[in-house]
Formats: structure tokens, C-alpha cells, sequence
């Protein structure tokens, strides 16, 4: 007489004691892992999320993180107050410093990058030894207001300017100057965003290097010029 069932149902029975075994360990180092180094009890945070490095992220008032979000604290991720971050983006790739200013926004699938293994040596891979890699890492920036559309990519040392948008898609590989809407790989200039504040040119059928020279961003001043 064939014993298959019985052994088939003590295999499912080992297979969901393995499962739960390995929950159990992850909750107990979660409970054991550092906590987020500021988060206010006004920030919507949704499980699950992944946040490595949880002693460098800093999440400021209102902000709001949506489940399967992966953060990487890296050198240090700042998080203002009433940021959006929707499922499946990626914040602080690389372990760099990435900074997200009030207001700003991250679409689903999108993808902030802070560094990269660099092609000098002869490993990519994160995994490899040490003497075999080498990471530059950078400082990337969305100043106030400013949004990251669908699936776009934001790449090392890139700063988006005030209000500036990039497109869903795009890849941003140099600075997006304020209020400016960028798309495309690589991202280049769209038209003009409007401007709450109604401060810069309106009219996109202008030559919008004729735009006021300066804008202030988060303390930062950011020139046009692109």
C-alpha cells in the first residue's frame, strides 16, 4: 500500500513549520534592529516595508510611505514633511545621501539612485570582495515639491529643482531646473510646469532660458540654467 499522502502531508507540514520558523526570526530581528532615527506619530507608514540602515532615515510631519517601499538610509536619507512615496520605489540606492524635501513626491516604481559600483573595477556586484569593487557615492536631491513620475529614475548627484517633474519613464542624468517638466532617456525639457506662486515665464511657446535667472528651493539657491 502507497504511504504517498502521508508523506506528502508531513512534507507540507515541515515546509509550514520552516515558514514559521523564519517569520518568527525575522520578527524577532526586527524587533532588534535600530529604529527610524526621527518619524513623527503623523506620518502614514504601511507595512511591509523595507528600511535598511533605519538609524539614518529621518521622515519629517505628514509624510506618507506605501507598502513594498524599499529605503536605504545609505550615508543619510532625509525625508521632509508631507512626502509621498508610493509601492514599489526605491529611495537611496547605492547608500549615498538622499534628500526628499517638503512636499515632494515619488511614483509608484520609481527610483532614486545615490551610488554605484564604479566600471573601473572588476566587479559590479555588490556581493564581491571589497578589493574588487569600488562605490561612488554621491548626494541626490528633490527639493520642495518637486516629483518623480512612474517607473523614472533618478540618477547619482542628480538634484530636482523646485517643482520640477520628471516624466513617467524618464532618466534623469543631469539637474532638472525649477518648474521645469523633463522626459525621456536620457530626460530633456518638455515645457514649463505651472507655478502656484506664478513667478517664472507662462507662456511655454517662450524661450524658457528667458525665465528668471534664480529660484530658492529648501534654502538652497538653484540656477535655470540648464
Amino acid at each position: 500500500m502507497s504511504h504517498a499522502p502521508e508523506e506528502q502531508r508531513a512534507a507540507h507540514d515541515d515546509l509550514v513549520r520552516m515558514y514559521l520558523e523564519q517569520d518568527a526570526e525575522l520578527e524577532r530581528a526586527e524587533l532588534a534592529s535600530p529604529s527610524l532615527r526621527s518619524i513623527t506619530p503623523s506620518t502614514e507608514w504601511y507595512e511591509p516595508i523595507v528600511a535598511l540602515r533605519r538609524e539614518k532615515i529621518t521622515i519629517g510631519a505628514g509624510s506618507r510611505i506605501d507598502s513594498f517601499v524599499k529605503l536605504e538610509g545609505g550615508e543619510g536619507l532625509t525625508i521632509g514633511r508631507y512626502v509621498h512615496i508610493a509601492s514599489f520605489a526605491h529611495i537611496g540606492i547605492g547608500g549615498g545621501t538622499t534628500i526628499l524635501e517638503d512636499g515632494s513626491a515619488v511614483a509608484s516604481g520609481g527610483k532614486i539612485i545615490s551610488g554605484s559600483n564604479s566600471p573601473s573595477m572588476p566587479s559590479m556586484s555588490a556581493s564581491a570582495p571589497a578589493d574588487q569593487q569600488a562605490i561612488e557615492r554621491k548626494t541626490t536631491r528633490l527639493c520642495e515639491n518637486a516629483v518623480v513620475c512612474t517607473n523614472a529614475v533618478v540618477l547619482p548627484g542628480v538634484t530636482l529643482h523646485r517643482g520640477a517633474i520628471l516624466a513617467a519613464g524618464g532618466v534623469a542624468t543631469k539637474d532638472i531646473p525649477a518648474f521645469q517638466i523633463w522626459g525621456g532617456q536620457p530626460a530633456k525639457f518638455i515645457r514649463w510646469r505651472r507655478d502656484p506662486s506664478e513667478d517664472f515665464r507662462q507662456d511655454p511657446s517662450e524661450d524658457f532660458r528667458q525665465a528668471p535667472d534664480r529660484c530658492v528651493c529648501g534654502g538652497i539657491d538653484c540656477a535655470r540654467a540648464v
